[in-house]
């Protein structure tokens, strides 16, 4: 298997790192290319855009990649429709991660309602055992 992770979020770096130690799937991380020193990958990193949804699919056709991951920040929101719809022409399976809204609280304060939050355990285990259900999921197709 050769997925792309579209990154850029915690969760897409315990996704790569979970995924670097199998010999069983190639992934590849993609980050936008935003951050100037991102942190080091476990796995091979491209960084920059794609030139839209084309461009994305055609990266994915170039690279035989088989499934996209997103795990992007709920702000890249264009980066999701292109990735949704490359999936939908390629006919590629799309696991995307998704985090709850930003939630407004009395006094104008703003938190953050992360879903992995209402699990229990520390958020490592937690996150280990989201990718691993995940990828259970991806690799059953």
């Amino acid at each position: 298997m050769r997925p792309l992770i579209l990154g850029g979020t915690s969760e897409s770096s315990a996704l790569a790192a979970a995924l670097a130690v199998r010999g069983d799937i190639e992934a590849i991380l993609s980050l936008a290319g935003r951050t100037q020193q991102p942190a080091p990958a476990a796995l091979p990193v491209r960084s920059g855009g794609f030139g839209g949804m084309a461009g994305l699919r055609a990266y994915c056709e170039a690279e035989r990649i088989d499934a996209i991951i997103d795990a992007t920040h709920p702000f890249a929101a264009q980066m999701s429709r292109h990735a949704a719809e490359a999936c939908r022409t390629a006919r590629i399976p799309l696991l995307a991660f998704t985090r709850a809204a930003w939630a407004r609280r009395d006094g104008g304060h703003v938190r953050v309602d992360a879903t992995l939050k209402r699990f229990r355990g520390d958020r490592d285990s937690v996150r280990r055992k989201a990718v691993e259900a995940a990828m259970r999921g991806l690799l059953q197709r």
